[in-house]
Protein backbone atom coordinates (compact mmCIF):
# COMPACT_ATOMS: atom_id res chain seq x y z
CA UNK A 1 0.00 0.00 0.00
CA UNK A 2 1.12 3.33 -1.25
CA UNK A 3 0.26 6.49 1.25
CA UNK A 4 1.31 9.57 1.24
CA UNK A 5 0.50 12.65 3.62
CA UNK A 6 0.64 16.46 2.02
CA UNK A 7 -0.10 19.97 2.95
CA UNK A 8 -1.46 22.23 0.47
CA UNK A 9 -0.14 25.20 2.14
CA UNK A 10 0.42 28.53 0.00
CA UNK A 11 1.45 26.79 -3.23
CA UNK A 12 -0.42 27.79 -6.93
CA UNK A 13 -2.66 24.63 -7.87
CA UNK A 14 -0.38 24.07 -10.76
CA UNK A 15 3.11 23.47 -8.11
CA UNK A 16 0.71 21.17 -5.84
CA UNK A 17 -0.44 18.82 -8.93
CA UNK A 18 3.22 18.83 -10.16
CA UNK A 19 4.08 17.35 -6.36
CA UNK A 20 1.21 14.92 -6.49
CA UNK A 21 2.14 13.58 -9.88
CA UNK A 22 5.58 13.33 -9.48
CA UNK A 23 4.79 11.01 -6.52
CA UNK A 24 2.32 8.49 -8.61
CA UNK A 25 -0.66 10.08 -6.48
CA UNK A 26 -4.17 8.73 -8.01
CA UNK A 27 -6.07 9.37 -5.08
CA UNK A 28 -6.32 12.50 -3.28
CA UNK A 29 -8.46 12.62 0.09
CA UNK A 30 -9.11 15.66 1.78
CA UNK A 31 -8.85 15.52 5.75
CA UNK A 32 -9.95 19.01 6.34
CA UNK A 33 -12.68 19.37 8.80
CA UNK A 34 -14.27 22.33 6.31
CA UNK A 35 -12.60 21.88 2.76
CA UNK A 36 -12.15 24.99 1.69
CA UNK A 37 -9.94 28.22 1.99
CA UNK A 38 -10.49 31.78 1.47
CA UNK A 39 -7.15 32.92 1.35
CA UNK A 40 -6.06 30.46 -1.94
CA UNK A 41 -9.83 29.57 -3.37
CA UNK A 42 -8.09 26.84 -5.58
CA UNK A 43 -7.97 24.81 -2.90
CA UNK A 44 -11.98 24.73 -2.17
CA UNK A 45 -12.91 21.24 -2.33
CA UNK A 46 -15.09 21.22 -5.59
CA UNK A 47 -12.68 23.35 -7.40
CA UNK A 48 -10.25 20.78 -6.73
CA UNK A 49 -11.86 17.85 -7.42
CA UNK A 50 -12.71 19.18 -10.88
CA UNK A 51 -9.09 20.24 -11.40
CA UNK A 52 -7.75 16.67 -10.44
CA UNK A 53 -10.44 14.64 -12.36
CA UNK A 54 -8.92 16.17 -15.50
CA UNK A 55 -5.93 14.37 -14.71
CA UNK A 56 -7.08 11.47 -13.37
CA UNK A 57 -6.31 11.84 -9.93
CA UNK A 58 -9.52 11.19 -7.43
CA UNK A 59 -10.70 13.32 -5.01
CA UNK A 60 -12.55 12.59 -1.74
CA UNK A 61 -13.36 14.46 1.01
CA UNK A 62 -13.47 12.46 4.38
CA UNK A 63 -14.74 14.67 7.28
CA UNK A 64 -14.66 11.81 9.64
CA UNK A 65 -10.79 12.61 10.04
CA UNK A 66 -11.05 16.09 10.11
CA UNK A 67 -9.66 17.73 13.00
CA UNK A 68 -11.02 20.74 15.06
CA UNK A 69 -11.75 18.19 17.81
CA UNK A 70 -12.30 19.06 21.39
CA UNK A 71 -10.11 17.58 24.40
CA UNK A 72 -11.79 15.54 26.85
CA UNK A 73 -11.56 16.53 31.11
CA UNK A 74 -10.79 12.93 31.96
CA UNK A 75 -8.32 12.73 28.68
CA UNK A 76 -5.52 9.97 28.61
CA UNK A 77 -3.20 12.15 26.40
CA UNK A 78 -1.82 14.74 28.33
CA UNK A 79 1.24 14.78 26.92
CA UNK A 80 0.05 16.85 24.33
CA UNK A 81 -0.01 20.48 25.70
CA UNK A 82 -1.58 21.47 22.65
CA UNK A 83 -5.27 21.30 22.85
CA UNK A 84 -6.28 20.60 19.28
CA UNK A 85 -3.64 17.60 18.84
CA UNK A 86 -4.85 16.03 22.67
CA UNK A 87 -8.27 16.31 21.00
CA UNK A 88 -7.75 14.86 18.15
CA UNK A 89 -6.11 12.02 20.24
CA UNK A 90 -9.06 11.81 22.35
CA UNK A 91 -11.01 11.47 19.35
CA UNK A 92 -8.85 8.55 18.16
CA UNK A 93 -9.83 6.70 20.85
CA UNK A 94 -13.70 6.59 19.38
CA UNK A 95 -15.67 4.28 17.31
CA UNK A 96 -15.81 6.86 14.61
CA UNK A 97 -12.62 7.69 14.18
CA UNK A 98 -12.33 3.49 14.04
CA UNK A 99 -14.70 3.15 11.07
CA UNK A 100 -13.19 5.52 9.25
CA UNK A 101 -9.64 4.31 9.29
CA UNK A 102 -11.03 1.14 8.16
CA UNK A 103 -12.80 2.68 5.32
CA UNK A 104 -8.75 4.67 4.86
CA UNK A 105 -7.10 1.27 4.37
CA UNK A 106 -9.52 0.05 2.11
CA UNK A 107 -9.81 2.75 0.05
CA UNK A 108 -6.09 2.94 -0.39
CA UNK A 109 -5.31 -0.80 -0.53
CA UNK A 110 -5.36 -0.92 -4.44
CA UNK A 111 -3.54 2.38 -5.31
CA UNK A 112 -1.55 5.24 -5.00
CA UNK A 113 -3.66 7.94 -1.94
CA UNK A 114 -1.99 10.90 -0.52
CA UNK A 115 -4.24 12.57 2.51
CA UNK A 116 -4.15 15.51 2.31
CA UNK A 117 -4.44 18.88 4.85
CA UNK A 118 -3.24 23.14 5.15
CA UNK A 119 -0.22 22.79 7.00
CA UNK A 120 2.88 22.34 4.87
CA UNK A 121 4.59 20.40 7.98
CA UNK A 122 3.00 17.47 9.52
CA UNK A 123 4.33 17.80 12.60
CA UNK A 124 1.86 21.35 13.12
CA UNK A 125 -1.26 19.03 11.61
CA UNK A 126 -3.54 15.95 12.99
CA UNK A 127 -1.95 14.31 9.76
CA UNK A 128 1.27 13.32 12.03
CA UNK A 129 -1.98 11.66 14.48
CA UNK A 130 -3.51 10.05 12.04
CA UNK A 131 0.05 8.20 10.84
CA UNK A 132 0.67 7.21 14.25
CA UNK A 133 -2.49 5.47 13.96
CA UNK A 134 -1.89 3.72 10.25
CA UNK A 135 1.83 3.42 12.26
CA UNK A 136 -0.01 1.12 14.96
CA UNK A 137 -1.82 -0.85 11.31
CA UNK A 138 1.41 -1.38 10.02
CA UNK A 139 1.10 0.70 6.94
CA UNK A 140 4.05 2.93 6.19
CA UNK A 141 3.04 6.72 5.29
CA UNK A 142 5.63 9.00 3.36
CA UNK A 143 5.51 12.94 4.26
CA UNK A 144 5.70 14.76 1.43
CA UNK A 145 7.45 18.34 1.24
CA UNK A 146 8.19 19.08 -1.81
CA UNK A 147 9.40 17.73 -5.47
CA UNK A 148 12.34 16.21 -4.47
CA UNK A 149 11.94 15.95 -0.36
CA UNK A 150 9.68 13.31 1.56
CA UNK A 151 10.06 11.16 4.75
CA UNK A 152 9.02 8.17 6.16
CA UNK A 153 6.87 9.13 9.44
CA UNK A 154 8.51 8.04 12.54
CA UNK A 155 6.03 7.29 15.35
CA UNK A 156 5.46 9.90 17.80
CA UNK A 157 8.00 9.83 20.61
CA UNK A 158 5.78 9.73 23.04
CA UNK A 159 2.92 7.73 21.85
CA UNK A 160 2.10 4.71 23.48
CA UNK A 161 0.32 1.90 21.34
CA UNK A 162 -1.71 -1.07 22.35
CA UNK A 163 -2.69 -3.25 19.50
CA UNK A 164 -4.53 -0.53 16.86
CA UNK A 165 -4.60 2.19 19.92
CA UNK A 166 -2.71 4.63 20.25
CA UNK A 167 -2.30 6.74 23.20
CA UNK A 168 -0.05 9.68 24.61
CA UNK A 169 0.00 10.03 28.12
CA UNK A 170 1.65 12.28 30.55
CA UNK A 171 4.49 9.99 31.91
CA UNK A 172 5.78 13.03 34.28
CA UNK A 173 9.36 12.04 32.68
CA UNK A 174 10.75 14.07 30.72
CA UNK A 175 14.09 11.93 29.67
CA UNK A 176 12.45 11.18 26.46
CA UNK A 177 14.46 13.39 24.08
CA UNK A 178 14.03 17.36 22.74
CA UNK A 179 10.96 15.81 21.62
CA UNK A 180 9.47 15.71 24.86
CA UNK A 181 9.39 19.51 25.00
CA UNK A 182 5.70 19.39 25.54
CA UNK A 183 6.05 18.08 28.61
CA UNK A 184 8.95 20.07 29.93
CA UNK A 185 8.91 23.47 31.66
CA UNK A 186 9.60 26.46 29.85
CA UNK A 187 12.83 26.72 31.79
CA UNK A 188 13.65 23.44 30.97
CA UNK A 189 12.98 24.18 26.99
CA UNK A 190 14.44 27.84 25.19
CA UNK A 191 10.92 29.42 23.65
CA UNK A 192 13.54 31.41 21.58
CA UNK A 193 16.20 29.11 19.00
CA UNK A 194 18.49 29.68 15.98
CA UNK A 195 18.74 27.66 12.57
CA UNK A 196 20.10 28.28 9.76
CA UNK A 197 17.78 28.09 6.65
CA UNK A 198 20.06 24.66 5.19
CA UNK A 199 19.96 22.68 8.00
CA UNK A 200 16.18 21.60 7.74
CA UNK A 201 13.22 21.58 9.61
CA UNK A 202 12.47 19.68 12.98
CA UNK A 203 9.42 19.36 14.68
CA UNK A 204 10.13 21.00 17.76
CA UNK A 205 10.76 24.24 15.76
CA UNK A 206 7.65 25.62 16.43
CA UNK A 207 6.99 28.79 14.38
CA UNK A 208 9.71 29.57 12.07
CA UNK A 209 10.21 32.94 10.50
CA UNK A 210 12.93 33.75 7.91
CA UNK A 211 14.47 36.96 9.01
CA UNK A 212 16.60 37.65 6.12
CA UNK A 213 15.93 40.07 3.22
CA UNK A 214 17.10 38.05 0.70
CA UNK A 215 15.99 34.79 -0.26
CA UNK A 216 18.59 32.15 0.87
CA UNK A 217 20.60 31.27 -2.21
CA UNK A 218 20.43 27.85 -3.41
CA UNK A 219 16.92 26.69 -1.91
CA UNK A 220 13.44 26.72 -3.49
CA UNK A 221 10.75 28.03 -2.22
CA UNK A 222 9.35 25.22 -1.80
CA UNK A 223 11.83 23.43 -0.24
CA UNK A 224 12.46 26.24 2.95
CA UNK A 225 9.63 25.17 6.14
CA UNK A 226 8.56 28.30 7.06
CA UNK A 227 5.62 30.19 8.69
CA UNK A 228 6.87 33.58 7.82
CA UNK A 229 9.17 35.63 5.66
CA UNK A 230 10.00 38.70 8.16
CA UNK A 231 11.71 41.14 5.72
CA UNK A 232 10.31 44.32 7.91
CA UNK A 233 12.87 42.79 10.87
CA UNK A 234 16.23 42.54 8.76
CA UNK A 235 19.23 45.13 8.64
CA UNK A 236 18.99 47.82 5.54
CA UNK A 237 21.10 47.35 2.97
CA UNK A 238 23.64 49.51 3.52
CA UNK A 239 23.92 48.67 7.12
CA UNK A 240 24.52 44.83 5.94
CA UNK A 241 26.99 45.93 3.50
CA UNK A 242 29.01 47.87 5.99
CA UNK A 243 28.90 44.95 8.77
CA UNK A 244 30.31 42.19 5.81
CA UNK A 245 30.23 39.86 8.68
CA UNK A 246 33.31 41.34 10.12
CA UNK A 247 33.50 40.54 13.62
CA UNK A 248 35.40 43.95 13.93
CA UNK A 249 32.43 45.75 13.51
CA UNK A 250 30.03 43.48 15.15
CA UNK A 251 29.38 45.86 18.30
CA UNK A 252 29.15 48.77 16.34
CA UNK A 253 26.70 47.04 13.64
CA UNK A 254 24.12 45.63 16.71
CA UNK A 255 24.21 48.94 17.53
CA UNK A 256 22.98 50.54 14.56
CA UNK A 257 21.02 47.39 13.60
CA UNK A 258 18.88 48.09 16.78
CA UNK A 259 18.58 51.55 16.34
CA UNK A 260 16.96 50.42 12.77
CA UNK A 261 14.72 48.07 14.61
CA UNK A 262 13.00 51.13 16.24
CA UNK A 263 10.78 52.02 13.33
CA UNK A 264 7.12 51.38 13.92
CA UNK A 265 6.90 48.24 11.28
CA UNK A 266 9.89 46.38 13.10
CA UNK A 267 9.01 47.42 16.69
CA UNK A 268 5.28 46.05 15.95
CA UNK A 269 6.83 43.09 14.59
CA UNK A 270 8.93 42.08 17.64
CA UNK A 271 6.30 42.13 19.52
CA UNK A 272 3.87 40.15 17.83
CA UNK A 273 7.07 37.36 17.89
CA UNK A 274 7.88 37.81 21.10
CA UNK A 275 4.09 36.77 22.24
CA UNK A 276 4.63 33.99 20.04
CA UNK A 277 8.24 32.79 22.08
CA UNK A 278 5.97 33.86 25.09
CA UNK A 279 3.12 30.67 24.09
CA UNK A 280 5.51 28.32 22.12
CA UNK A 281 8.88 27.96 20.65
CA UNK A 282 10.09 30.54 17.91
CA UNK A 283 12.67 29.56 15.20
CA UNK A 284 15.02 32.41 13.66
CA UNK A 285 16.02 31.24 10.36
CA UNK A 286 18.71 32.90 8.88
CA UNK A 287 21.36 31.63 5.85
CA UNK A 288 24.33 33.41 7.04
CA UNK A 289 27.65 31.32 7.53
CA UNK A 290 28.52 32.97 10.44
CA UNK A 291 26.93 32.25 13.41
CA UNK A 292 27.83 33.90 16.12
CA UNK A 293 27.97 37.33 14.25
CA UNK A 294 24.66 37.92 12.76
CA UNK A 295 21.27 39.53 13.01
CA UNK A 296 19.23 36.64 14.01
CA UNK A 297 21.57 36.50 17.27
CA UNK A 298 20.67 40.60 17.79
CA UNK A 299 16.61 39.97 17.12
CA UNK A 300 17.21 36.00 19.49
CA UNK A 301 18.34 38.58 22.69
CA UNK A 302 15.92 41.37 21.90
CA UNK A 303 13.03 38.85 21.94
CA UNK A 304 14.43 37.13 24.83
CA UNK A 305 14.25 40.35 26.88
CA UNK A 306 10.85 40.95 26.02
CA UNK A 307 10.46 37.52 27.38
CA UNK A 308 12.01 37.67 30.28
CA UNK A 309 9.37 39.72 33.02
CA UNK A 310 6.73 36.88 31.99
CA UNK A 311 9.00 34.26 33.12
CA UNK A 312 9.34 36.10 36.94
CA UNK A 313 5.97 36.60 36.86
CA UNK A 314 4.77 33.05 36.33
CA UNK A 315 8.10 31.68 38.06
CA UNK A 316 6.78 30.80 41.67
CA UNK A 317 3.74 29.10 40.68
CA UNK A 318 3.05 27.24 37.19
CA UNK A 319 5.84 25.87 35.67
CA UNK A 320 4.33 23.74 33.02
CA UNK A 321 1.24 25.54 31.82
Amino acid sequence: MDLFSVGHSNQSLEDFIEILLAYGIERLIDVRTLPGSTRYPHFNGEPLKAQLARLGIRYQHMKALGGLRHSLKNSQNGAWRNLSFRGYADYMQTKEFAKAMNRLCITARHQPTCLMCAEAVPWRCHRSLIADALFARRIQVTHIFSLTRSRVHQLTGWAKIDGRDVTYPLTGNPAHGPETCLIKTRKEAPMVQLKRAYDGASRTDGYRVLIDRLWPRGIKKADLVIDEWAKVLAPTTELRRYFGHDPKRWSLFQSRYKAELRSNAAKDKLSELTRRARSGKLTLVYSAKDTEHNDAVVLKTIIERGIEPEKKKGSGARSNK
